[in-house]
């Protein structure tokens, strides 16, 4: 391999993370996903693990700057912090989740030196299961998963049903993996030949049992039919938690549903927090809390009086050890006006719907997502 300067080999990472990046929406070109991870696999070929780790950081932390910039935004626009103060959580939140990147790519690379195994076979285990494991640890934030960039290719994913996500990211790093060892590096051509035949023959099988799955699907389709109406209000997020704003947001679902009802809706949906106020299962509000049960008997007189069941999206105050504590919460209402269920969200975004670290930053007030 032509040696190539640390800052060629930065410049690879940080391309990388932007290629990366780029796959998921907003820009979606997501076939890049299958070929992103080709110029840091470049940029640490023949590194020491140290090397591995700092420019497989540097790749994840490009590619999460890229990608939860909203959290910026968020913080601005929901907090009383400065532009330049609400950069500063994001950043972090980038530099933790970059950890991961650089933990999969340091273990695959070290795994491969040590047991001469081709990266072909160590970097998709590694990714897979640090990607599993950053689900759930430390601060649970599965965002953007690497197998989320093929949401497009239905046919492709079904054997999802199986594996969930994981099993389709598995496939995409495998991918990156082969088209590097095929196209860059210097292996006996035997284990480039069978590493892409691997691959032809993993792409094939994906593609046949996505072919046959989705016929039988066809094939069998569904008895009876539901009217389902989905009730978008387009309100801007610096109008939407606007007090002053909440009664003309209202009103914008409220019409909506009537007229879903009107033409014939079996159930009528709203979005995750499209009730801008505490909706509470019980009719029990604090005192300084009346007026959001003012809108909650509203929301329950609409339901009432179009003889629709209406699934939606509030926030809810409860209270836990002794705590007040808030609640991004579903609800599904009846026909006749009735709480039917609820469900709380369970993993909740970091800086947007909850703060971790709460008493060492200095957010005095957040928003839900």
């Amino acid at each position: 391999m032509t040696a190539i300067s640390t800052g060629t080999r930065a410049a690879l990472a940080t391309m990388s993370g932007l290629a990366l990046a780029a796959a998921f929406p907003k820009v979606d070109l997501n076939l890049l996903a299958w070929i992103a991870f080709v110029p840091l696999l470049y940029a640490i070929a023949g590194e020491a693990p140290r090397r591995v780790f700092a420019y497989a950081w540097l790749q994840g932390f490009a590619c999460y700057v890229a990608s939860v910039y909203w959290i910026a935004i968020t913080l601005h626009n929901f907090t009383s912090l400065r532009v330049d103060l609400a950069i500063a959580p994001m950043l972090l939140l980038a530099a933790v989740m970059a950890l991961f990147t650089a933990t999969a790519f340091s273990v695959a690379s070290y795994t491969s030196a040590k047991l001469d195994l081709s990266i072909v076979i160590t970097l998709p285990i590694a990714w897979t299961a640090i990607e599993w494991v950053r689900t759930y640890f430390p601060i649970g934030f599965p965002w953007n998963l690497l197998g989320y960039t093929a949401y497009r290719n239905l046919v492709l994913i079904q054997f999802a049903e199986f594996t969930g996500v994981y099993g389709v990211s598995a496939l995409i790093i495998f991918a990156n993996a082969v088209v590097y060892i095929v196209a860059l590096q210097a292996r006996p051509r035997r284990i480039q030949a069978f590493s892409l035949g691997t691959l032809t023959v993993l792409m094939a099988a994906a593609f046949l049992f996505g072919t046959l799955r989705m016929r039988n699907v066809a094939a069998h389709p569904a008895s009876g039919s539901i009217k389902i109406a989905m009730v978008q209000g387009n309100i801007p997020q610096s109008l939407k938690w606007d007090p002053k704003f909440l009664d003309a947001s209202f009103n914008v679902y409220l019409e909506e549903s009537q007229n879903a009802a009107r033409r014939g809706a079996d159930l009528i949906v709203w979005p995750e927090a499209a009730a801008a106020f505490f909706f509470q299962p019980k009719d029990r509000y604090p005192p300084s809390f009346a007026e959001d049960g003012r809108y909650r008997q509203r929301l329950l007189t609409l339901a009432s009086g179009t003889g629709d069941p209406i699934l939606f999206g509030a926030p809810a105050l409860g209270v836990e050890q002794g705590h007040v504590g808030f609640y991004n919460r579903a609800y599904l209402v009846s026909g006749k006006g009735e709480v039917q269920a609820w469900y709380d969200k369970i993993q909740l975004v970091p800086f947007g719907e909850y703060m971790p670290l709460r008493r060492y930053l200095p957010l005095d007030a957040i928003a839900t997502d």
